[in-house]
């Protein structure tokens, strides 16, 4: 059973790979989280940025609702960033959920993930990623 679920999963990944990737471009991120659960949980979520370009991408991070300004970053040719609960480590928020959204002037990869971190393991959740032209 486990084994099949990976397979139907594999080209719903190659075809999110895949798809036209546009420059100048925005998505957003529902769901991001930092805030306490049940039974001694903790839930945060991840975001993976990608420039699978040959250009360096500027790309700028806003979490809403929030008072913290967006954060910049430059992300060379191939490069990979990674942010670990980017709601509390990247924005300073606690005990909160929101949205972030993504800009660049080159095309990007982006996931994210929310799941809890409890002492027993984890359980988590892949986000969507929602481009500017479907919102």
């Amino acid at each position: 059973m486990r084994v099949a679920r990976h397979v139907r999963a594999l080209p719903i990944a190659f075809s999110l790979v895949s798809g036209d990737l546009l420059a100048d471009s925005a998505w957003t991120v529902p769901g991001i989280v930092n805030a306490s659960g049940l039974n001694g949980t903790h839930f945060v979520s991840d975001l993976t940025v990608t420039n699978p370009g040959g250009a360096p991408a500027n790309v700028t991070l806003s979490f809403f609702p929030g008072s913290s300004s967006p954060k910049n970053v430059t992300l060379n040719p191939g490069q990979t960033v990674v942010y670990s609960d980017v709601a509390g480590v990247t924005f300073g928020v606690s005990g909160g959920a929101g949205a972030l959204s993504i800009s660049s002037d080159q095309p990007l990869l982006i996931r994210a993930k929310t799941y809890n971190t409890a002492a027993s393991g984890t359980y988590g959740v892949a986000l969507p990623v929602v481009g500017s032209d479907r919102i």
